[in-house]
């Protein structure tokens, strides 16, 4: 019995490590946000945003400065892009503050769309955020538009049909 279960165990070890490093899937969501090299506040940013860690140590200031930045140019979607981007990251790292980050970085993206309605990086950050939220009623009647708007999304495989049940059928409308 031990056998065939760490056999089972291996295998599935195996065909997961396969499906994850298959070329071509992992970045098909990956976007750079968009970054002003020749703005020296952009340059101290995108250095906070590298220095950042896996601890997420720099978060806060990033969103010092991208607040800042946002004061002076209110009208320019970047900032609020890397504002979502940096609460949502802040959520996924720091588990106390978690739902209050998610919020801000659900109206973040929603101001970026508000600025650039054809942002697709916006989309992205919301479709990121709001997969967390678990309430998939508020999430379409919120948002649903605007995913169906940008469909079809970019996905590196077609997913394979899923049980019919009321949720599977509200995902594949999207």
């Amino acid at each position: 019995m031990r056998l065939w279960r760490g056999l089972a165990i291996g295998c599935l070890a195996a065909v997961l490590t396969a499906l994850c490093g298959m070329p071509g899937w992992a970045g098909v969501w990956d976007m750079d946000l968009p970054y002003r090299g020749d703005n020296p506040q952009w340059v101290k940013v995108k250095t906070l945003w590298d220095g950042r860690g896996e601890e997420g140590r720099t978060l806060d200031d990033i969103v010092n400065e991208l607040n800042l930045l946002m004061e002076r140019e209110p009208d320019a979607v970047e900032p609020y892009l890397w504002l979502s981007k940096t609460y949502y990251l802040k959520a996924r790292l720091h588990r106390k503050e978690r739902q209050t980050n998610f919020r801000q970085a659900e109206i973040y993206a929603s101001k970026a769309h508000e600025v650039d309605p054809g942002n697709v990086m916006a989309l992205k950050l919301i479709v990121d955020t709001m997969s967390f939220s678990g309430d998939t009623v508020y999430t379409l009647a919120r948002y649903g538009d605007w995913i169906r708007g940008g469909s079809p999304l970019p996905v590196a495989e077609a997913l394979p049909m899923l049980p019919a049940s009321d949720k599977t059928k509200v995902f594949y409308r999207l």
